[in-house]
């Protein structure tokens, strides 16, 4: 995963508007896979602004989102179809049969496969409970007993992830490289599932009470 550095959001909305209209000027017949939320709203805007003094033509593109609420009609305000016609497909030449969202009430997305060119996602933030601990590095002949029965942690990252992570896919790791016996506090750090790219622990460093013995 490469991480592009910002100076802020209307830097990092810049930033992500580039990468995807340079997608659709390579490639005029891309598929974009698109998010909703607070997070897109600035790139959105910065390509609709391009398409308005001619830089940009949707004309060929075809866009797939993930996400809508169950049991929520696409004409409603609040739908994600509702999300996404109102801050860029209103806005740009992109045709309605390219359009891929799925639908609240029948839960179907209307497309089988597709090979995204490009997947746009937004930022989310969740706290897990987490009670899956690994001890390393214990020194010959000690023993650990950790004390803390979980730990919180907060996860930030891509939310296509984040909405898919759970607490089982977190591990705290603790490192006794320096225990010696008695109760004290270390250092621990946290790790995900391989399949999980796309996040980060947020709000470190963490740590956790342990006994050694020996």
């Amino acid at each position: 995963m490469k991480i592009i550095r910002a100076k802020d959001y209307k830097d990092m909305s810049r930033k992500a508007a580039n990468i995807i209209s340079a997608q659709v000027i390579m490639k005029p017949n891309c598929v974009l896979g698109l998010a909703t939320g607070g997070t897109p709203v600035g790139a959105y805007a910065q390509l609709v602004e391009w398409y308005n003094k001619g830089d940009i033509d949707f004309s060929e593109v075809t866009t797939v989102n993930l996400d809508e609420y169950r049991g929520l009609p696409k004409e409603h305000p609040e739908s994600y179809w509702s999300f996404m016609h109102r801050n860029l497909f209103d806005h740009v030449n992109i045709r309605p049969e390219a359009i891929n969202l799925p639908d609240g009430i029948t839960n179907q997305t209307g497309v089988n496969e597709a090979t995204v060119s490009i997947q746009f996602s937004g930022l989310s933030t969740r706290e897990y409970t987490v009670d899956n601990f690994e001890a390393i590095n214990v020194p010959e002949g000690m023993e650990v007993e950790i004390i803390n029965a979980s730990l919180t942690v907060r996860v930030r990252g891509a939310a296509g992830q984040i909405s898919q992570l759970t607490g089982d896919d977190i591990k705290v790791v603790v490192d006794f490289s320096n225990a010696v016996a008695g109760t004290a506090t270390y250092k621990a750090s946290i790790t995900f599932g391989e399949e999980f790219t796309a996040v980060g622990a947020v709000m470190g460093p963490y740590s956790v009470s342990a006994t050694v013995k020996g």
